[in-house]
């Protein structure tokens, strides 16, 4: 049954017109296409029946139709949508083709968005014409392995999205994807369309509430930082020589992630940590001076009521920190060399895994209250990244000392 099919007429765009059809299942794709009428030189996008929404304008899907040059984009999904086995072969494909070691692959360490989601399809329609008549061919079960085995297979030219550019699948933990005034923000990216695989689509409910949110308290929350101070004065202890205390309010964090988010000049930290970082000064240089500010009036009392021999240090760096699933399995890292006090406040919750492991205290920082701000000895309590297991993991590191050379 065809479910939609909708032409988006479009003037000025020499490439012609944008067709838009929704079907609820691959077997039926070459009929669905017949019916749509459209020329093999002309665009069209795939969708599932409901829990989608295409936030792109229809230039911009055309334009990245024919940017694969013949080839057709595939959703990709955080949370695998075919079966375990083909799951784990698309994964170590991708990891293969895009270079990473066996080493990293024994670790568990997985790219993010690597399992096909067989509703989402971007190309011209000669090649999804084709591609329909393999799919007639395959003896495979679910839709979901269909299109893995083909794309492992290279039956047909298809590229996998695993860099949100056009899909973003959302994988249901809340922390995958950020709305910032009327855009979504995944890594750095601006996806065209979004697609919810869980019935009812829960969560594309929350990105379309967020949508609507011109973002005009965020501006005021970065420039001013209204709304920022988590006023408690309750201090504790995570552990020996690790201090906790409240510092910024929850809604001051999801503020500072869909900055980040929105500033989308990501940059991977090193090859140890494998995670993507973000410069405070990037969101707003002011922000960061109100930043140092509040730490030195509200923390500075605090550390050198603990540590007596803590000399007041400048603000040596401080980065927004990003890890996505299968992120953050690294090295122990001291920080010796950089500074005196190392810091992290916990940005937001609802992903799964994650935190700083810190081996030494038997300490993980995953259980302080998203706001908390945990500070340490930067010589005694070396620490590494854990692994997300799903979703995104969001918090803000500080470093005091000596300003690098």
């Amino acid at each position: 049954m065809l479910i939609e099919n909708r032409v988006v007429k479009m003037s000025g765009v020499q490439e012609g017109p944008l067709h838009i059809v929704r079907i609820d299942g691959l077997a039926g794709l070459a009929e669905h296409l017949s019916q749509v009428g459209a020329s093999p030189d002309e665009a069209v996008l795939v969708l599932p029946p409901e829990g989608s929404l295409v936030l792109g304008t229809a230039e911009q899907l055309v334009e990245a139709a024919f940017g694969f040059e013949g080839g057709i984009c595939v959703a990709a999904s955080a949370v695998p949508m075919s079966s375990a086995q083909v799951a784990t072969k698309v994964a170590d494909a991708v990891a293969r083709a895009t270079g990473w070691s066996p080493v990293q692959r024994a670790s568990g360490w997985r790219p993010a968005r690597a399992y096909p989601y067989p509703y989402g399809l971007l190309g011209l329609t000669g090649p999804m014409l084709d591609l329909s008549a393999d799919l007639q061919r395959a003896l495979y079960q679910s839709d979901a392995d269909v299109i893995a085995m083909v794309l492992l297979e290279g039956r047909a030219p298809l590229v996998l999205d695993t860099a949100t550019q056009v899909f973003h699948v959302l994988d249901g933990t809340g922390t995958d994807a950020v709305a910032v005034g009327g855009r979504l923000h995944s890594g750095g990216e601006e996806p065209l369309v979004v697609i919810d695989p869980v019935p009812g689509a829960p969560d594309l409910t929350r990105v379309e509430q967020e949508l609507d949110d011109p973002g005009g308290r965020d501006l005021a929350r970065v420039l001013r930082y209204d709304d920022a101070t988590d006023a408690s004065d309750q201090v504790s202890l995570g552990t020996p020589e690790i201090l906790m205390s409240p510092f910024w309010t929850p809604e001051f964090c999801a503020t500072i992630i869909r900055a980040a988010e929105s500033a989308g000049t990501w940059v991977v930290a090193d090859s140890h940590e494998l995670s993507s970082q973000l410069s405070l000064e990037v969101i707003s240089p002011r922000l960061v001076a109100l930043v140092e500010e509040d730490l030195q009036n509200r923390l500075w009392p605090l550390v050198s009521a603990h540590w007596r021999h803590a000399a007041l240090a400048g603000l040596n760096d401080v980065v927004v920190v990003r890890r996505e699933a299968g992120e953050g399995v690294g090295g122990l890292d001291s920080s010796e060399d950089l500074g005196q006090l190392c810091g992290a406040i916990r940005l937001n919750d609802g992903y799964l895994g994650g935190g700083l492991l810190f081996p030494r205290q038997n300490w993980n920082n995953r259980e302080v209250p998203v706001g908390s701000l945990a500070i340490w000895p930067a010589f005694t309590h070396p620490h590494r990244p854990e692994s997300v297991r799903r979703g995104v993991e969001y918090q803000v590191s500080f470093l005091w000392g000596p300003q690098r050379g």
